[in-house]
């Protein structure tokens, strides 16, 4: 949802020059067009920067703390679970109250809450201080598997539903929540 608020802004990136020198904005949806989205997030850093803000300057801290968790949690609900082995993976979690409230709804709907942390290439390098970025609320003790997230959003969806099924099939190995 939050890319589809920045589609409808199309808020600007970068600018382009022309041989003349006159220069050119050059918007999100250009970016998108042009390059697909997770190579325009990487080749333009103001679009992860427009993410952060939005995400949390904006909606977090001015509509509702819980707006991008009650989302994710709304669509959860409404998801055919398997009750032999519910599990449903939020990957992307990035604020305590996210966590206590993922918990909370996990315990209600009688359905599994396994933290798991994401790591990238190169953890010890934070991308920026943004407040999304700093994970220090995660208690290492919560933490049952760390995954690494190098590649694209297939493979790593592919990664989260074979650890799930391993967990599954293993769960006297991993400590509950």
């Amino acid at each position: 949802e939050l890319r589809k608020h920045l589609e409808i802004l199309n808020p600007i990136v970068d600018s382009d020059a022309d041989f003349e020198g006159n220069t050119y904005p050059y918007h999100w949806n250009e970016a998108i067009k042009d390059f697909g989205y997770e190579t325009a997030k990487d080749k333009y850093p103001e679009m992860r920067r427009l993410m952060q803000i939005y995400g949390t300057e904006v909606v977090r801290e001015r509509i509702q703390g819980n707006y991008w968790v009650s989302k994710v949690l709304a669509a959860a609900e409404k998801m055919e679970i398997d009750h032999k082995n519910p599990v449903v993976i939020i990957p992307d979690m990035r604020f305590f109250n996210e966590c206590y409230e993922t918990s909370y709804f996990c315990r209600q709907y009688d359905r599994n809450f396994i933290l798991l942390q994401i790591c990238g290439k190169d953890d010890s390098v934070k991308l920026d201080s943004h407040a999304s970025e700093d994970n220090t609320w995660v208690n290492d003790n919560q933490v049952k598997m760390i995954l690494e997230n190098i590649g694209t959003i297939e493979e790593f969806r592919e990664k989260c539903i074979k650890w799930a099924d391993l967990y599954l099939k293993n769960k006297t190995a991993l400590m509950a929540i």
